[in-house]
């Protein structure tokens, strides 16, 4: 049995096409070669459909009731007669055996049907056949997509803006997202978001895709988090001593974004018990807790040395070398939406380098988040 298509249950106006073939009695020709002389109104042509679950075929035939009508123009569906179908040949020339097949809307919709079968019998040196539609196919939301659209201005290889409006700030970190080449669809990359900027409708990729970008390429979001993207806390036992401590990490652990970040003060207030220099004495600045926590550090370049590779910033708080292998992005000023590695990190001048990925140097005052 082959499967000819993959439509919804509930679907409208669905067009088959079918290939039909001479049987091993034919009178001319051989087994298996295509049959190109069937009508609508073909003696013994009957052409029958059941679902799974249905215990009776629903028949059409062209002996005695003619439940078989022609189509008056290939690839335009036009219903049929209640209880009918149509049939005509395609193309004998060019797709010889090729007949295509309207049938009734209803036919699509029976009930908790995920399949329905086609078969076409009966005709003078045809050989009865039996084809598969499968019902139910996963639509976009089954397979979780959030967000689809295009690029439409590339930043960086890192930072795409898009067509399609983006409705919420800092939304999908963390989220899987894939990439695909509009001039080659064999090339696609999976990989994560890193930060979103709903102004711009712009995307932070965690890693660049294997082949240039480009203003056209597709972009897709989906509601799984990507699983090369996590945050491991490193909290003492006796910092969760309530339920409601457990849920406040448990949406730490979900989520690192800025409104988790600017709701902190809340947050800490249940799970914050013993960090900092004191209790509940926490400061965003100065404490290093705030990476393990909240998996991301805020920050602001400043004056001293600024380039494509390094830049003096406002951190204090952090051990020389604590921050290499974390990732540093711009979040506004002459390098917004780009991202580089971080190489070294001195604790006494809080000097960041970092390499690939920044092409503009960064200005004093442009702030960024280290992840």
């Amino acid at each position: 049995m082959d499967i000819i298509g993959f439509r919804e249950n509930g679907s409208t106006s669905n067009i088959e096409r079918v290939f039909l073939f001479k049987d091993s009695g034919a009178t001319s020709g051989t087994e298996g070669d295509p049959i190109t002389a069937l009508t609508h109104d073909s003696t013994g042509l009957i052409i029958s459909t059941i679902a799974d679950g249905e215990a009776t075929a629903t028949s059409e035939s062209v002996a005695g009731t003619d439940d078989i009508e022609t189509i008056a123009t290939l690839g335009t569906y036009v219903a049929p007669t209640s209880g009918k179908v149509r049939f005509k040949l395609v193309d004998a020339v060019n797709h010889p055996g090729l007949y295509e097949i309207q049938l009734a809307d209803a036919r699509f919709a029976v009930s908790d049907a995920n399949y329905l079968d086609i078969c076409i019998s009966g005709a003078t040196d045809l050989a009865a056949v039996t084809y598969r539609i499968w019902l139910d196919v996963l639509t976009a939301a089954d397979l979780g997509l959030q967000y689809e659209s295009t690029v439409s201005t590339l930043n960086s290889q890192l930072s795409v803006d898009c067509a399609l409006a983006i409705a919420t700030d800092d939304v999908w970190i963390g989220n899987r997202v894939t990439l695909e080449d509009a001039d080659n669809s064999v090339n696609s990359h999976t990989t994560w978001v890193v930060d979103v900027d709903q102004a711009n409708n712009r995307i932070i990729l965690n890693d660049a895709a294997p082949w240039t970008l480009a203003v056209g390429d597709k972009v897709r979001v989906f509601a799984d988090a990507h699983p090369g993207f996590h945050t491991d806390f490193q909290l003492s036992e006796n910092t969760i001593t309530t339920f409601d401590d457990m849920l406040g990490l448990a949406q730490l652990r979900a989520r690192k974004d800025a409104a988790i970040f600017a709701d902190r003060a809340t947050l800490l207030g249940q799970i914050n018990q013993d960090e900092g220099s004191g209790t509940g004495d926490y400061s965003p600045l100065t404490d290093s807790q705030q990476a393990i926590i909240f998996g991301v550090i805020f920050g602001t370049a400043a004056t001293g040395t600024l380039s494509t590779t390094a830049m003096t910033t406002d951190l204090t708080g952090y051990l020389d070398d604590e921050l290499i292998g974390a990732t540093v992005v711009f979040t506004d000023g002459t390098a917004d939406g780009q991202r580089a590695t971080i190489t070294d990190y001195a604790s006494t001048s809080g000097l960041v380098t970092f390499s690939g990925g920044i092409l503009t140097a960064p200005a004093n005052g442009d702030t960024f988040k280290i992840v």
